[in-house]
């Protein structure tokens, strides 16, 4: 029995726990009379678990089966403000039906099969006039067949911008779109810029062709004469530059939806740069398809033999391999025709490409073209800027809605007219403020403070207001730096990141770390080891680790490793991308080893997350012949079907090795024997996480929960925790995550909340953590004259009382004094006024790891810091936990009693009271909302 790692390490799914089967007509009028606020239908168990996994609560999560669904009965629950409906919706009938209900704030209704029919049916019936009562604000439509909303404008699932656009759809002329995006991507030197110009203009290769020096755009490339065709449409043509340090910035303009051509260069390519350009274009670009050039075929001699078959099997993505020669002669010009030809049946025929005949109302083509023009003299588009292009117009042409604008700027940047980044409402504001028109702009802004020499000397670190020295003024104003900074921080681009704690703002710069790797030969022998291989280890990802882990001292780091200290431990982790491997090795207390391992891992399941196309591959060396490794998923496999003790023979190794004897170093808390395993990519993600130690406190919170919400808390099964949901209070998800006393024993509250962050991170589409981590529970007091039994303490700050050193009549407390999140705090003192019952007092609270129960030693803690309040075990540990993991923090836990040893015949009465009590306020608290993510 034990929990093993999971942050990132792929399981086959586990069976779906099976739900009891309940009458839907009887849900429906428990839900109508109960006013329920979400309801969330689907046809099967894979719909439940969709619907889980994206958001919606357990408890509120139900299958219709093979049952008649009635959506009248649906409809009749007025209460609703969430509502999906998977398989289920009846088509435009029920879509019609449902559109009665205006209270819903969210609509699922994907995989309905609605059709245009079902989808205008539900605008008009309430929601299409702009002056109709509305609330919607998320609107899910995918995979219903409906052609007259571009894909574009779907995919947003903002609502009022769906909706705005189907009133202009409604009330405007439409013209088909008749428009695509052509990137060309490839290393250096391989010919793109000539093979261009040889498509756009009939000329061959310039021999004097000097090399791009970051992308160029040819906007509206006139393609009917390439093949006779009714409406050929017009290309907007990317060319980009191929020198390495360039690749990292192309990531902001490859999108999906668009045609790629990948050029190969048949004279000294080999077959692995392939492999590297399908990852980026699949992890870009999504399924667009990609016609992969050869390019240089200069005569009947080809060099550059691909496995067409292999590649065209293993990336659907992949439509055509072609050869190109962009000389003069006649056989080049046959090759090009031939690759026109081919761009032009992809771009008519492929299924992908089908929004290229979208209809396009004509207010917004009046829009692109006014841009385009604006891009003639200008760099950069500010928001006001394209504000009052969108409004300069007669009245019935003008774009005045909001949400409008928001949906025409997606348009825009998937067709390569703009570079916007800024399109969600949550973005940063200097993302939503500026979009750019000439991508020079931001590549070179980039490209100069990635290879600058001040960067490099120090260490690939810089200050902000070190941009000044390193960007022009006139190019680039203070007002711009912001978006510069928060360009180069996009979670799917990482150029740079800030390093947290910095004072001066501090920004690390991963291509500019130092390439050469300190000695470490003589690092201890008998360390923890634990190993990755890759598919493909990306040069980025190494880089992007060391910011992950800044929090821990990461001052030893160079470009492809850097030592940690993590729960009192060295950690040397160094990937090596020959080999596509990552190994970590830790040296320091064996009690901690694991936790600082753990912590490691959860860093790095955050990178590799963001990075799907590396295809992760854990591995665990044998301890007394760390150069053998055996699959991290085999030795679970074999101790589910062996059991633990079962003893195999490693292949290359010399001797057998039990299966716990490898786990074992590897692994922390135990699960029981009965608990079916789900992997983290299962799990969602709530905006609290509430942490509790015993059963008492547990039991406590639960019940305060379904005080409110009328259900009983859903086990969900994590692969290294077991999460408990409550469902939803006010406006916000909320889990509970049970520890073992204490902080950093094995399965206490360091280990227990770092694993939950990382895990519910991992299982949230999104990939968020819960933001707010409560401790919640029972503590000791300070003064029984002055406090009560039962009152709540709410930690200002915290305080590890843990000795550093003990003299003969002094006892010094580790650390200094953490504050807590004053976000949490200022809402539960906004629930304190309400409560009666108990008193609740906000001060320092003390935390450590013995069990205080001796009056003498309370004494001498109460003299080390008078202004403490009262103590417990587990908040050092949290907030630990969430300052690593990026969480707010907060502990709230009433007095049991005094730390004295004198626990006295109604122990269990007391415990139960300040449970109850401290789960009151965290409940309160919450009911009044503001928790929500």
């Amino acid at each position: 029995m034990s929990e093993k790692l999971g942050t990132l390490i792929e399981a086959p799914p586990a069976p779906p726990i099976p739900m009891k089967q309940v009458s839907i007509t009887n849900i429906l009028e428990k839900a109508r009379a109960e006013q329920w606020e979400e309801l969330a239908l689907g046809r099967d168990e894979n719909d439940r678990q969709w619907l889980r996994t994206t958001g919606w609560n357990p408890a509120r999560t139900f299958i219709v089966g093979g049952e008649a669904l009635n959506i009248e009965d649906v409809v009749s629950c007025t209460g609703l403000q969430r509502l999906a409906m998977r398989h289920c919706a009846r088509g435009s009938e029920g879509a019609l039906a449902l559109a009665t209900l205006t209270g819903l704030t969210s609509l699922d209704l994907s995989e309905n099969s609605i059709g245009d029919e079902g989808a205008q049916a539900l605008f008009e019936g309430r929601w299409a006039g702009p002056k109709r009562p509305n609330k919607l604000r998320w609107l899910a439509l995918q995979r219903n067949n409906i052609t007259f909303l571009p894909k574009e404008i779907l995919d947003t699932r903002d609502a009022q911008a769906i909706l705005a656009y189907y009133r202009r759809y409604r009330s405007s002329a439409n013209q088909p779109l008749n428009e695509a995006k052509l990137l060309v991507v490839g290393n250096e030197a391989v010919g793109k810029t000539s093979l261009i110009r040889y498509l756009t203009t009939g000329k061959p290769r310039d021999p004097d062709e000097k090399k791009t020096p970051g992308v160029i755009a040819h906007q509206r490339i006139e393609t009917q004469t390439w093949c006779p065709a009714d409406q050929a449409p017009f290309l907007n043509v990317w060319d980009f530059g191929g020198q390495e340090m360039l690749h990292e910035t192309h990531k902001f303009f490859l999108t999906e939806r668009s045609v790629y051509l990948l050029v190969l260069e048949d004279r000294r390519e080999d077959d692995t740069s392939i492999y590297k350009w399908l990852r980026t274009i699949s992890n870009r670009g999504g399924d667009s398809p990609i016609i992969v050039v050869i390019n240089k075929c200069d005569d009947n001699l080809p060099k550059l033999l691909l496995d067409e078959t292999t590649i065209a099997r293993e990336w659907p993505s992949v439509v055509a391999f072609v050869r190109t020669s962009c000389n003069g002669d006649e056989v080049a010009g046959q090759t090009i025709k031939a690759l026109k030809v081919k761009i032009l049946e992809t771009l008519q025929h492929d299924p992908r490409l089908a929004h290229v005949r979208d209809l396009l109302p004509n207010p917004w083509r009046r829009v692109k073209d006014a841009v385009a023009e604006f891009a003639e003299h200008q760099k950069v588009l500010s928001h006001l800027d394209f504000v009052r292009l969108c409004e300069n117009a007669e009245a019935a042409e003008a774009i005045t809605d909001e949400n409008e604008q928001r949906g025409l700027l997606q348009l825009l940047h998937n067709l390569g007219v703009i570079v916007a980044h800024g399109l969600r409402q949550d973005a940063p504001a200097a993302l939503q403020n500026v979009t750019i028109l000439d991508p020079n702009w931001l590549t070179g802004a980039i490209y100069k403070v990635l290879t600058a020499g001040l960067v490099v000397q120090q260490s690939g670190v810089f200050r902000r207001e070190q941009l000044a020295e390193l960007l022009d003024s006139n190019d680039y104003p203070v007002g711009r730096w912001e978006f510069m900074l928060s360009m180069m921080q996009l979670d799917n681009m990482g150029l740079c990141f800030p390093l947290r704690g910095s004072t001066s703002e501090e920004y690390l710069v991963p291509e500019a770390l130092p390439k050469n790797a300190p000695n470490y030969d003589s690092w201890p022998k008998d360390s923890l080891r634990f190993r990755f291989d890759y598919e493909y280890l990306p040069p980025g990802l190494i880089p992007r680790f060391i910011v992950e882990a800044h929090a821990q001292d990461t001052s030893t780091r160079w470009r492809t490793g850097v030592v940690l200290t993590v729960a009192g431990c060295s950690v040397l982790v160094a990937g090596n991308p020959g080999k596509n491997r990552l190994d970590i090795l830790v040296h320091g207390s064996e009690a901690m080893r694991r936790s600082a391992l753990n912590v490691v891992l959860e860093h790095l399941g955050r990178v590799h997350a963001l990075n799907p196309e590396i295809k992760p591959a854990p591995k665990v060396p044998l301890p007394d012949n760390p150069e053998v490794t055996v699959s991290y998923q085999h030795l679970l496999t074999l101790e589910d079907l062996e059991g633990p003790t079962y003893r195999y023979l490693p292949e290359n190794a010399s001797r057998r090795y039990s299966v716990s004897e490898l786990l074992d170093g590897v692994r922390t808390r135990q699960l029981k024997d009965d608990t079916k395993l789900v992997v983290s990519a299962d799990l969602p993600s709530p905006d609290v996480l509430l942490v509790v130690t015993t059963d008492v406190e547990f039991e406590a919170v639960e019940t305060a929960a379904k005080a409110i919400t009328g259900q009983n808390s859903e086990i969900l099964n994590g692969r290294r925790r077991v999460y408990y949901d409550l469902g939803t209070i006010a406006d916000a998800r909320v889990f509970v995550v049970e520890t073992e006393m204490g902080a950093s024993e094995p399965g206490g509250s360091l280990s227990s909340v770092s694993t939950a962050i990382a895990e519910l991170r991992l299982g949230s589409s999104a990939g968020r953590a819960p933001a707010s981590v409560i401790a919640v529970g029972t503590a000791f007091g300070m003064s029984e004259g002055k406090q009560a039994i039962g009152d709540v303490l709410v930690s200002t700050h915290l305080r590890n009382y843990d000795p550093e050193r003990v003299g003969k009549n002094e006892i010094i407390p580790r650390g200094s004094r953490a504050p807590a999140s004053t976000t949490l705090l200022s809402r539960v003192r906004g629930a304190t006024k309400r409560l009666k019952d108990f008193k609740v007092r906000r001060g320092l609270v003390l935390s450590g790891a013995k069990l205080v129960d001796n009056f003498d030693y309370r004494e001498s803690l109460e003299r080390l810091e008078p202004e403490a309040i009262g103590g417990e075990m587990e908040g050092s540990g949290v907030h630990t936990a969430c300052h690593d993991g990026g969480a707010e923090w907060l502990v709230v836990k009433a007095i049991c009693d005094w730390g004295d040893g004198n626990k006295g015949d109604d122990k269990n009465a007391r415990q139960n009271l300040a449970a109850k009590n401290a789960a009151t306020l965290v409940f309160a608290a919450l009911w009044n909302g503001g928790f929500k993510r």
